[in-house]
């Protein structure tokens, strides 16, 4: 458990430092349902999503002039799920095995974190030797 709570985290981390405001259209993934949080960025804040996952977000873990951003998540925890929502788990080219998947973005304002957020997914078993990877976001909208 507690490395898919490390392969979240990371995961959650990969998006979070990419979610500048642009002109561009936000990767969004119509297949998956989407739901949004608004939170006060002077408070600490714990967000519990409808998937079970818990993202503990301290005060001032943005970097931002705005005193409330807007999160919309995007959450996918099994193979059915990744599948319906065009997900793959590879790296290159080699095939990954995954626990879990989380898509965090920050709408309406330029904000990125400052801080660390901790980051924990609902799992059934642990996996043996499961480890963090990083995504890389292409300038197509897959992910690596």
């Amino acid at each position: 458990m507690k490395n898919l709570r490390y392969l979240a985290a990371l995961l959650l981390l990969l998006h979070l430092t990419g979610c500048r405001h642009e002109e561009k259209a936000p990767i969004i993934n119509t297949q998956l349902p989407v739901t949004s949080f608004t939170i006060n960025t002077n408070r600490d804040t714990t967000i519990t999503t409808p998937g079970g996952a818990r993202m503990q977000i301290p005060a001032h873990a943005f970097s931002t002039d705005a005193d409330t951003v807007q999160l919309s998540l995007q959450e996918t925890y099994t193979i059915q799920d990744m599948i319906k929502g065009g997900l793959t788990t590879m790296s290159g080219r080699q095939p990954l095995s995954s626990g879990g998947m989380i898509n965090i973005m920050v709408n309406g304002v330029t904000a990125t974190f400052s801080q660390p957020v901790r980051v924990s997914i609902p799992t059934q078993r642990k996996v043996p030797g499961m480890q963090l990877f990083t995504g890389v976001a292409g300038a197509d909208g897959t992910i690596d």
